[in-house]
């Protein structure tokens, strides 16, 4: 053996034993879903719990997109303490997958994914008529168990509606426009859930309008004579 490599192993062991232990936060789970309402928001919570020896800190808390916030109970945790995230998933017609990474002072990320998965199938999401188009239109509407439908109508009178349940989970809303039907409207769908009344949840139904012919282009202006850059002075003839 080098007697100078273990003269340097010697020397080197008692800082390598006494730098800090590197911190961890341990969750509870990284990837929860979630039924969700098209109408309301969604609430997720991870609970953390600090590892390691030391006090951390969480230095940063970002998200994937502005549709999801995300509050910390603890920012400064101290060894075996425990907090919980809080996060918020604005609704989405079907549910949507959102990432939230948590930076803490150790320089670690964490990435936690927070899915909703809508409980409330709309099929078509929208419906819109041709101009010369008054045929009848079906939207169907599944709703997972728990949920209850309770009533649909639109804000425009040239638009009747027909509700057919076809299932126990599944109901039909045959919507017929007449001739006088233009632009756009709303039908409005009224649920509870576990017999009370949740928020309605809109569709867009209405009239398709074409776009605008393209205006014709303007007549060429007349073309302007230019000035001469001098004119012509005439003698003034002297007074008698």
């Amino acid at each position: 053996m080098n007697p100078l490599t273990t003269k340097a192993a010697r020397y080197f062991m008692p800082l390598l034993v006494a730098l800090p232990a590197y911190g961890q936060l341990t969750w509870d789970a990284s990837e929860k879903t979630e039924a969700s309402l098209p109408s309301t928001s969604t609430q997720f919570s991870f609970k953390y719990t600090n590892s390691s020896a030391e006090t951390l800190t969480i230095t940063n808390i970002s998200t994937s997109c502005g549709c999801t916030n995300a509050v910390a109970s603890l920012m400064s945790i101290a060894p075996n303490e425990t907090g919980i995230l809080s996060c918020e998933v604005k609704p989405h017609p079907i549910g949507r997958s959102n990432r939230i990474t948590v930076q803490d002072s150790s320089r670690t990320s964490y990435v936690l994914t927070a899915t909703t998965k809508s409980n409330v199938k709309i099929d078509p999401e929208q419906l819109l008529w041709a101009p010369e188009n008054n045929s009848p239109q079906i939207i169907n509407v599944t709703l997972e168990p728990g949920l209850e439908f309770v009533s649909a109508k639109t804000f425009h009178e040239t638009i009747r509606t027909q509700v057919v349940p076809s299932s126990d989970h599944v109901t039909s809303l045959i919507l017929t426009p007449s001739p006088a039907l233009t632009g756009l409207t709303a039908l409005q769908l009224d649920l509870k859930r576990d017999g009370v009344p949740i928020p309605a949840i809109y569709i867009k139904v209405g009239r398709n309008v074409p776009p605008s012919p393209p205006s014709p282009p303007s007549p060429p202006s007349p073309t302007s004579q230019p000035f001469p850059a001098s004119l012509p002075i005439e003698p003034i003839p002297p007074s008698p």
